[in-house]
């Protein structure tokens, strides 16, 4: 996944350099992330199991240990699902460049110090061409936001990967504890 994210940057993510910069990103990160994910169901025998034993009897699945039984394999289908896309959005937000080009525009906030200067009338605009190496601001400005914007997508990522090892321990350690309780 991680490789094959790294590929797909190189050879086919450009960033366009205009308004849809934002909406290209995300399409490019969030779009592949779902089909792994969706991938991870499909191709669990887990999941197969889990589905074709919901239709067997009626009876059986109303009972409470059954449905705990289920909502725990389930649980764990979906964590194992997400390891793929969790992995190609981790490695596409530290190699920063899909982050660099979605960020880049005039709504981002963050950029907006780089835009105060009363000589950067139309500065807000130009910040969609700082991926490209397009824009007519100077040189040092544009090094400093792509600087800047290569740095926030690494906390991000670092922040998210956190969350992500969290939310995996405490729910395979509540886990446990049902499957004890059952």
């Amino acid at each position: 996944t991680a490789g094959g994210e790294q590929l797909f940057s190189v050879v086919v993510f450009s960033c366009p350099c205009n308004s849809w910069n934002f909406i290209y990103s995300m399409v490019f990160l969030l779009v592949p992330a779902l089909v792994l994910f969706l991938l991870g169901y499909f191709i669990s025998n887990r999941t197969w199991k889990l589905c074709t034993g919901c239709c067997i009897d009626q009876v059986k699945l109303c009972s409470k240990r059954i449905t705990l039984r289920g909502i725990k394999i389930f649980v764990q289908i979906t964590m194992g699902a997400l390891v793929a896309p969790v992995t190609w959005i981790s490695v596409a937000l530290l190699n920063g460049m899909i982050y660099e080009c979605g960020m880049s525009g005039p709504y981002n906030n963050y950029l907006n110090i780089f835009c105060s200067n009363s000589s950067y009338t139309k500065c807000r605009q130009k910040l969609y061409y700082v991926p490209c190496g397009h824009s007519s601001l100077p040189q040092s400005i544009q090094t400093d936001i792509r600087h800047l914007l290569h740095a926030c997508s690494q906390v991000r990522n670092a922040f998210g990967g956190r969350c992500y090892c969290y939310c995996t321990f405490f729910c395979r350690l509540n886990c446990h504890i049902v499957q004890n309780l059952c």
